[in-house]
């Protein structure tokens, strides 16, 4: 029942990521980041529900991340521990704590024939979630673009527009009726007309900054 809900909540975020991919939305944002906190929040549900007590030991962490799948000996633990990637918290190693190495140090999974479903579900956990980070970094570093900052720039250069066009009419409508009054044929009010307004569009593209 356990692992039905955890595949559950992994293909939703799946999905939700391929949504974004294929289009960065705000609602595909919005639903990327519930998806992951869903699952973030039913992984640290199951993470309480592990006993704290007994990680006492550097031995005591190492056999509690052998049992979740990972390869790992007492010495490169022994080793991690002095270079401060993993740390006791009130005397003891949390769960949350190791699994979290386990992904920093990119431990590799057991090969257990008894059990490759097993193996097969945390490989894939462990790989979404690195899919996770990379797309946070990602977006934290504006590799990808808000919809409501694109929205807000539209919007910006439509107001530029259409304050430019009544401007413009302000300042041409008297000369283009003067000139259409001496007799100035269609061609020539036309080649007039397409002057002014290319010169209305260049200020235009430098007010926006194309």
């Amino acid at each position: 029942m356990t692992i039905d809900r955890e595949k559950t909540l992994r293909l939703a975020l799946d999905q939700a990521q391929a949504a974004v991919k294929e289009k960065p939305s705000r609602e595909n944002l919005a639903n990327y980041q519930a998806a992951a906190d869903a699952l973030e929040k039913f992984l640290n549900g199951q993470r309480a529900d592990q006993p704290v007590a007994g990680l006492k030991t550097e031995a005591a962490a190492v056999g509690y991340l052998t049992e979740q799948g990972y390869k790992i000996g007492k010495t490169k633990f022994n080793a991690d521990v002095n270079r401060k990637m993993v740390t006791k918290r009130g005397g003891c190693f949390d769960p949350a704590d190791l699994d979290d190495y386990a992904l920093a140090a990119e431990l590799p999974l057991l090969d257990v024939e008894a059990d490759h479903s097993q193996v097969n579900v945390k490989d894939e956990l462990k790989s979404e979630q690195r899919r996770n980070l990379k797309f946070k970094n990602d977006l934290a570093e504006g590799l990808y673009t808000l919809t409501a900052d694109i929205e807000h720039m539209l919007a910006s250069r439509a107001a530029t527009l259409k304050g430019g066009n009544e401007q413009f009419w302000r300042d041409n409508a008297a000369e283009i009726l003067r000139r259409a009054g001496e007799g100035m044929t269609a061609a020539e009010l036309i080649e007039f007309g397409l002057e002014l307004t290319e010169e209305h569009f260049d200020q235009y593209a430098q007010e926006v900054e194309l």
